[in-house]
């Protein structure tokens, strides 16, 4: 009786552990990739828009370069310095994970 109730607590203790490191990761995955609506940032005296972010949620199949054709704009030196400015916004390598969030920067006018 006394070595199936110890059993039981282990057993406990495993579903919790299993549960904290469960919660830490998804925080870990959401905070690290960023969940940011809208937000301004700066003008482009150039063209007068805005500069601002948003949270792209990951799909399978999705990479940094796909990610960054639907983004990228004039205001960019071009596609390696975007997907520069992603990686080290969102603090990520070359790999993304799908399920995850992936904070992007994007010109738009003043007014939308």
């Amino acid at each position: 009786m006394r070595r199936a109730m110890h059993q039981r607590n282990q057993i406990s203790r495993i579903y919790i552990l299993i549960f904290v490191v469960s919660a830490i990761v998804i925080a870990a995955c959401c905070i690290g990739f960023g969940f940011i609506s809208n937000a301004s940032s700066k003008t482009d005296p150039d063209t007068g828009r805005v500069k601002r972010y948003t949270s792209v949620y990951i799909e399978e199949g999705d990479t940094l370069w796909s990610i960054a054709e639907q983004y990228i704009s004039e205001e960019y030196d071009g596609m390696d310095s975007y997907i520069r400015e992603l990686k080290q916004m969102n603090h990520v390598s070359d790999t993304i994970y799908a399920g995850c969030y992936l904070t992007v920067s994007y010109y738009a006018e003043t007014g939308d």
